[in-house]
């Protein structure tokens, strides 16, 4: 065998070029608009200060390596990423999963609303909880805007006002994205596989596949191309507060994965009304601002490695946390805003301060839940701002 011998300069040249091509990269169209500020964040306040490399960039690519991995051991054979074929697959995955389900529909709504009420801790006379499965969600079901909404019908007090009004926009921004993380969160660590193996062994194999595949494609479709004509839904919600009865959350879903999802960010968005401001014109303002479909694509990319980077301090808590993720969400979205963004930077730097304040909120939470005293606060706190209106509903904002 002839050997060949190479220069030191060489053997640089194509070590870098094979380190160049097995290196995984974001999507280019997710870089540019990160570097652009493009996304549904844009630079958010709650960011922690940069180095060589954009926070979100690197937030965004340490998950898609989870990802890829995930669809690596998922399809060991398959030699690319190639995004025709997942999408065949996923489709295939969807027709089995609607026809197993299909004689199941009302085992399996009644198993989401279980699993909303043990997540939860909470019982018939706390929520009116409709959940339905759907062949299709439609244009009419959808209940929030398309993109941001003008208001033209409120009159602030200042300048000041106006700016401590964007500071709002930019904090229930950032809440919208958490309820995404941590409805993913659930979806992963949570969903009951014994009840719906009882029902349905096959499923067990179905759903996990389903949301591999998917998590793949939200980073390769067109995050942007949402329009009216192409609305394509797995899911939507409805949370209606009431000041003297029971709060009811409406929701659909075309199979008991996207159900269920909804129904956990239903249940965290109807707690999040908690961290809006007790004016009602002010807060109708920031839902206009803030909640709409076209932001919903970035929100899901941003929401679960956000939210994992709040779940990762929670490691070595000496019991068991689960119980109390709603709560740590309402503590962290109830800051004002420095204080919810300053939380939100020493979080997600990884700061010595960031996870002594995760701990801390833990401590806390489970002292009072312990005392039986934590579910009555929420309570309480959450009629202060329904002032004089009978009901309302989030989405009709």
């Amino acid at each position: 065998m002839k050997k060949v011998i190479l220069t030191e300069n060489q053997r640089k040249i194509i070590q870098e070029y094979i380190e160049s091509n097995l290196k995984i990269g974001l999507p280019k169209e997710i870089v540019k608009a990160i570097e652009l500020n493009k996304t549904s964040l844009g630079n958010h306040p709650s960011f922690p200060p940069e180095d060589e490399k954009k926070f979100e960039y690197k937030l965004l690519l340490k998950r898609y390596e989870q990802v890829l991995s995930n669809l690596n051991k998922l399809y060991p054979d398959q030699q690319n990423t190639d995004i025709p074929f997942f999408k065949t697959e996923l489709s295939k995955l969807l027709k089995e999963c609607n026809e197993l389900e299909r004689p199941i529909k009302s085992q399996l709504e009644e198993l989401c609303i279980a699993t909303i009420k043990k997540i939860f801790n909470i019982d018939k006379n706390d929520v009116l909880l409709n959940v339905e499965l759907v062949d299709s969600i439609t244009k009419s079901d959808i209940k929030i805007p398309l993109q941001p909404e003008s208001v033209d019908d409120i009159e602030f007090d200042g300048i000041e006002e106006i700016h401590g009004i964007n500071d709002e926009i930019y904090k229930r921004r950032m809440v919208d994205c958490l309820m995404e993380g941590i409805s993913d969160w659930y979806i992963h660590n949570s969903i009951p596989i014994q009840d719906i193996y009882k029902l349905n062994p096959k499923l067990i194999f179905v759903y996990p596949s389903m949301c591999v595949i998917n998590d793949y494609l939200s980073y390769n479709e067109n995050i942007n191309s949402y329009n009216e004509q192409k609305i394509m839904q797995g899911s939507t919600s409805e949370v209606i507060v009431k000041k003297n009865d029971r709060s009811v959350v409406n929701v659909k879903g075309v199979n008991f994965i996207a159900l269920l999802y909804e129904t956990i960010k239903a249940m965290f968005d109807l707690i999040s009304f908690n961290g809006l401001p007790n004016n009602t014109d002010k807060m109708k303002y920031i839902l206009k601002k803030s909640d709409f479909m076209l932001a919903s694509g970035w929100d899901m990319l941003f929401g679960r490695p956000l939210w994992d980077l709040i779940a990762d301090k929670t490691t070595g808590l000496k019991e068991n946390w689960d119980d109390l993720v709603p709560f740590l969400f309402y503590e962290i979205i109830t800051k004002p805003v420095p204080e919810f963004n300053e939380a939100l930077q020493n979080i997600f730097a990884n700061t010595k301060k960031g996870k002594e304040l995760v701990s801390s909120l833990c401590d806390g939470i489970r002292y009072n839940l312990d005392k039986e005293n934590f579910d009555d606060k929420i309570n309480k706190e959450k009629q202060i701002y329904l002032n004089d209106n009978e009901y309302y509903s989030i989405n009709d904002f």
